[in-house]
């Protein structure tokens, strides 16, 4: 059975560029999908934001809400932009480590591949199948306690 992969990234964001965070995040979701095949991503800033209107504050906290229910159910969460997470990030990140969820760095588990874009990476499984898989071997190590008893349980 595959495992559901929270994906944590800038919605609104410290930039405020709303639909850049969108498109990236699906971005992000469609790397998960090409890269990761024992995965599901979950993006819920990508699915509430199609019916529940971002700028009014009643209806972000419900879809917030509804996001910490998923990220609840997740067997782990990938974060963009570790470094500088927004507020809503943040709040995520905070669940995260307080539920004992998994939490990876999308900077370190693509590291191997520089410039990785979602297009590409069907390219790149094909031309590179052996850095894929050591990539996938390694991020199913991290998420995986038994594999990993030292793996970081939260995000530094």
């Amino acid at each position: 059975m595959k495992k559901l992969l929270y994906i944590c990234s800038p919605c609104r964001g410290n930039d405020g560029n709303y639909e850049h965070n969108i498109a990236m995040a699906q971005e992000y979701c469609q790397l998960v999908m090409l890269t990761l095949p024992d995965y599901i991503p979950i993006a819920p800033h990508v699915y509430f934001t199609q019916f529940l209107d971002d700028t009014n504050e009643a209806q972000r906290t419900i879809g917030m809400d509804a996001g910490i229910e998923l990220l609840s159910r997740c067997d782990g969460m990938l974060v963009f932009y570790m470094q500088n997470p927004s507020a809503g990030m943040r709040r995520e990140l905070k669940y995260a480590k307080e539920h004992n969820i998994p939490i990876m760095d999308a900077a370190e588990v693509f590291k191997e591949l520089p410039d990785l874009l979602p297009a590409a990476a069907p390219l790149l499984r094909e031309a590179h199948p052996a850095a894929m898989d050591e990539i996938m071997a390694q991020f199913q190590k991290q998420f995986d306690p038994a594999a990993a008893p030292g793996f970081m349980r939260s995000a530094t």
